[in-house]
């Protein structure tokens, strides 16, 4: 393989190197290195690869009948390590993440994109890479709301990026719009920024009228998604991205609701606990350990930040109704 000079990025609070460009990443000066990314000319291994202990599975489908992506630990494996792959009806892509989540090999035939490449590696595996280096991640879009964490939590469809694009619209931050990885320092918890991009439906551009979707560059060749670029802290854009780690300071976790009015309502500590729980991200790599780290931190996180139950009733007049009561309520806070 042609040997190139390195890359250097950082996403999610690490430090990667990378020889080769990974577009989407944001491009930082060289220092000390957290995360090694290989592209590998290497063939993608034979046999069938879903005979290995598959750990999650998409529910998308290629022609053949493969899930779009999987997560497995493969047979002969060192203990730990991890096997994502991307199947294509052009071919098949592979990410090889080491036990330590120090290091991921990407291989892939010649007829898959390289965009539908990156999509996997800045969300589901970079989520196996975090938690396998010990950090608790949640399934959550957050903004910078007075320079402070604000998370937005849900299953897939609830409208969490959307809501982040209508606050980015309005000029808040974003950190990132996917995985929140949460850090811990010296007592403080906080969420790192992951890249500048957001990953949004068309049905977006509804509820949040500064987008023009049909312009922006689609996620995987397979579905209608498309990258919403942003641009630094110190840009006067709207879609501004924040390049710096911000205190958590409230979750809110969406619901529809049958009432005529938004509204958000404060939680108990241990129910707080409960809605972070149900919204951790990549659930299927828990364990013991992991558990009980993931219940140490969500139990800091539910005593020192506002965890909160976002609702409102469905369409434009409801959504505009929720966004504004977080506003007001996420700018209330101490």
């Amino acid at each position: 393989m042609q040997v190139n000079p390195p890359f250097f990025y950082e996403a999610f609070g690490l430090a990667i190197r990378a020889n080769g460009p990974l577009p989407g990443f944001r491009e930082v000066q060289p220092r000390d290195v957290d995360l090694e990314i290989e592209w590998s000319d290497r063939d993608v291994e034979a046999g069938d690869p879903l005979k290995d202990e598959i750990l999650y599975a998409s529910a998308g489908r290629t022609g053949d009948g493969a899930p779009f992506f999987t997560v497995s630990r493969p047979h002969g494996a060192p203990n730990g390590h991890l096997r994502c792959r991307h199947f294509n009806d052009a071919g098949r892509g592979c990410f090889d993440v080491e036990p330590s989540g120090g290091r991921v090999v990407i291989s892939a035939g010649p007829g898959v994109p390289k965009a539908n490449l990156m999509a996997y590696l800045t969300g589901p595996v970079m989520g196996c890479v975090l938690r396998l280096r010990g950090l608790t991640c949640l399934h959550a879009a957050v903004v910078s709301i007075k320079g402070r964490a604000i998370a937005l939590m849900g299953p897939k469809g609830s409208g969490k990026s959307t809501l982040a694009a209508a606050l980015a619209e309005r000029g808040y931050a974003v950190l990132t719009d996917d995985i929140a990885a949460i850090s811990e320092d010296d007592g403080c918890i906080k969420v790192e920024p992951a890249y500048p991009r957001m990953r949004l439906w068309p049905e977006s551009q509804q509820f949040v009228p500064g987008l023009s979707m049909d312009a922006l560059p689609r996620v995987l060749s397979t579905m209608d998604k498309r990258y919403q670029p942003l641009t630094g802290d110190d840009s006067t854009s709207q879609w501004r991205f924040s390049t710096s780690s911000a205190r958590l300071a409230a979750l809110y976790a969406l619901s529809v609701s049958s009432e005529n009015v938004a509204q958000v309502t404060a939680t108990s500590r241990a129910r707080g606990i409960m809605v972070l729980t149900a919204n951790t991200y990549a659930r299927y790599l828990e364990d013991q350990s992991t558990c009980r780290r993931d219940f140490r931190v969500f139990g800091m996180v539910a005593s020192r930040a506002s965890v909160c139950i976002a609702d409102g009733p469905r369409g434009l007049e409801g959504f505009r109704q929720r966004c504004a009561r977080i506003i007001e309520h996420a700018e209330s806070l101490p």
